[in-house]
């Protein structure tokens, strides 16, 4: 048996030089920094009125649909009740806090439109799981609005119809809020989606064009 000695020099040759180690983790800084930066700025882009104008979904009609009134007073809305309006459908959860954030610049949007005839809001609430029940959904909503001092219909959507009308467009892809507004033939105009400072205003001078004004 022989026998073999280890020496310093050995022992150097088996670890991996100190200086690859360094350049390694250096490298994945600087990969880690790049993908932030990516993110970054495909969120800017995102926020930006040509990207919801320019939204794949754009084009494509809103199929058939109908919600269903969960707080305040008003009655079920089908698809055809849109027809010749502009529509402005906010996919939105009291769960959801760039949800809540949103909702009070849209309900203003929509107070100061009130008088016109060839307008209309749709807040329709989902559920997280969107598997819950009508009463919590209900009671959460009511919850937020009393808190937020807002008398709002808000509808729901019982059979997912909007729910699968919006995906099949590929407006909806399961991220709230959205934001959808939809001219006065039934078809897409843009899409919003989440919520960042600035947006409301973006919705606000593309609902405005649609109806023929100018923004204030």
């Amino acid at each position: 048996m022989s026998n073999t000695i280890e020496t310093p020099e050995s022992h150097a040759t088996a670890s991996p030089p100190r200086q690859n180690s360094t350049l390694t983790v250096l490298g994945l800084i600087v990969i880690a920094a790049a993908v932030l930066y990516l993110l970054a700025t495909r969120e800017r882009r995102d926020a930006t009125p040509d990207a919801a104008l320019s939204h794949p979904a754009v084009g494509a009609p809103l199929a058939d649909f109908d919600v269903a009134v969960l707080t305040g007073e008003g009655e079920n809305v089908l698809a055809g009740d849109l027809k010749g309006k502009v529509a402005l459908v906010s996919f939105w959860g009291p769960w959801c806090g760039p949800c809540k954030t949103e909702f009070p610049h849209l309900a203003k949007l929509a107070e100061n439109l009130r008088a016109r005839d060839d307008f209309r809001w749709l807040p329709v609430t989902y559920d997280q799981s969107l598997a819950g029940s009508p009463q919590q959904l209900r009671q959460d909503a009511s919850a937020f609005l009393s808190q937020a001092g807002l008398k709002t219909v808000t509808y729901h959507d019982p059979n997912e119809s909007l729910l699968g009308a919006a995906s099949a467009a590929g407006a909806f892809d399961g991220a709230f809020p959205c934001t959808i507004l939809v001219d006065k033939s039934g078809h897409i105009h843009a899409v919003w989606k989440g919520f960042r400072p600035g947006v409301e205003k973006q919705v606000e001078a593309a609902v405005l064009e649609l109806l023929d004004e100018k923004a204030g």
